[in-house]
């Protein structure tokens, strides 16, 4: 795929191109913008655009098919390295950092720029910033650095105003889905639940493009529903890896959510989960308006506590699913 490929971003393709066609290369770009915009693909485009071996016919994009684009596309171009969160690990690190310098200022083996994207790159640490704002300030003439986040204001200022910024456009819940069926290959129910996982903005949906999509995330439903109607189950999801964890909020948010738009407005057009409108129909009953929203700022705040400090996911999840079910119960008494 290349730059014709990407959906519903003319305006950052077209600057990206305009620098292409004109030679005037920015040494450190930002793409920034909500999650599932399209930066990554795009910063990939990026890398073999620069660096296509058919440059002189297609001047301003790839051409797809030469060795070079080919490499890339695979993460094998040795010219071409991706920073990004190693499993298991809730931040960028120095180290990472550093031997992204360890290599910056070499010239390049085989392409015409050196290229090093940092993805997610508002998960640097306070060091790892700190150290990528050293190679900010002295540009390596061959080297191109592209940053993408979903989160600018968590990077430090100084690293900003280094880098050329180009906003990425939310595409909304029909573009995002057209995005994931062409780019991922999946049907279309499955591309339509992702779209509003990425609207979240908690997890970045391309992680689970692998996964059975709608069945995972329905037994993660029933196991929750099933713990508010007994509690003295155990939650399964409790014994996910932490790395998944955002991805379980983001499906309970929208369960959430979903119910509460359908008390609301009676409107199913408008659901995420729409293999679930009788479910979502009954538990929507079983609540008032006030307490799915209270749900809805329990999850989110879930969230954010997981990624702001360094909590326990199973004791979060825990406290999480006792207070909404406390809230629950205690809306079912007064009903009563």
């Amino acid at each position: 795929m290349s730059f014709k490929d990407i959906l519903g971003q003319a305006k950052p393709i077209g600057i990206l191109q305009k620098a292409l066609s004109s030679g005037k290369l920015a040494h450190s770009y930002l793409f920034y913008g909500t999650s599932g915009s399209g930066k990554v693909f795009t910063a990939v485009n990026f890398a073999k655009a620069l660096n296509c071996l058919n440059n002189a016919s297609v001047p301003t994009d790839c051409c797809d098919e030469c060795a070079s684009c080919k490499k890339i596309d695979a993460g094998n171009h040795i010219d071409v390295r991706w920073i990004s969160l190693l499993k298991g690990k809730s931040e960028i690190s120095i180290e990472q950092i550093r031997q992204m310098q360890a290599q910056v200022n070499l010239r390049p083996y085989e392409a015409r720029y050196k290229v090093f994207a940092i993805q997610d790159a508002e998960l640097m640490n306070e060091e790892a910033q700190s150290a990528l704002l050293k190679t900010l300030e002295e540009p390596p003439g061959k080297s191109i650095i592209v940053l993408t986040t979903s989160n600018p204001e968590a990077l430090l200022g100084t690293i900003l105003s280094r880098c050329q910024s180009i906003k990425f456009f939310p595409l909304g819940i029909s573009g995002t889905t057209d995005v994931l069926i062409k780019r991922f290959n999946i049907n279309k129910d499955a591309a339509y639940f992702l779209a509003h996982v990425a609207q979240s903005g908690l997890v970045d949906p391309a992680r689970f493009t692998e996964a059975d999509i709608l069945k995972d995330k329905n037994e993660i439903i029933d196991d929750f529903t099933e713990y508010l109607a007994n509690p003295g189950k155990e939650l399964s999801f409790l014994k996910e890896s932490s790395e998944n964890i955002l991805w379980i909020l983001s499906i309970l948010l929208w369960w959430y959510r979903d119910m509460l738009i359908l008390k609301e407005t009676d409107n199913t057009s408008m659901l995420a989960n729409k293999d679930r409108v009788k479910d979502l129909s009954v538990e929507a009953a079983r609540h008032s308006s006030l307490k799915l929203g209270e749900a809805i700022n329990t999850v989110l705040k879930t969230a954010q506590l997981l990624s702001d400090t360094n909590v326990s996911a199973k004791l979060a999840l825990t406290v999480m699913a006792t207070d909404i079910l406390n809230s629950a119960e205690a809306w079912n008494t007064a009903r009563c």
